[in-house]
């Protein structure tokens, strides 16, 4: 006798619905990681802006501010109120700036000085703002007393 089977068995069935779910479940899992990762990046490459714009202001400088607006003195780099001055996108966002200003010592004290800015922001997961661990980028560069606009 010769019994001719049609269709699925339930054990095959039941194999390939878990295959199917396993992929799914992964496929979820990776969507998930890329959301994460891509906002880390767009908060990373904010936090970068933020950071050029600050250097950029301290760029903007003179030795004789007398009757200039937005510039700073070379010699007032280091104080407190111009760091993050002027960024009006800063308060009520989730970077803080902070600013260190140096001079370059050696032959070149007084006319030299290392700037630092660091934007740092605190890790996001799912709307909630984490205390601990916080993100940081930091931009260095050197400005020198003497400015090609000054005459």
């Amino acid at each position: 006798m010769t019994y001719k089977q049609n269709g699925f068995s339930l054990f095959e069935v039941m194999v390939s619905l878990v295959l199917i779910t396993i992929a799914a479940l992964g496929l979820i899992k990776l969507q998930a990681n890329l959301e994460q990762k891509a906002t880390f990046t767009l908060q990373q490459i904010e936090a970068v802006h933020f950071a050029e714009r600050q250097l950029e202001l301290f760029r903007a400088r003179a030795n004789d501010t007398a009757g200039s607006t937005g510039l700073v003195a070379f010699s007032q780099l280091a104080l407190p109120a111009y760091c993050g001055h002027g960024i009006d996108q800063l308060s009520g966002s989730i970077y803080s700036i902070s600013c260190k200003v140096e001079d370059a010592g050696g032959i070149l004290s007084g006319e030299l000085k290392n700037v630092t800015v660091t934007v740092s922001w605190n890790k996001r997961v799912a709307d909630y703002i984490e205390l601990s661990p916080s993100h940081a980028v930091s931009l260095s560069t050197k400005l020198s007393k003497y400015s090609e606009f000054d005459m």
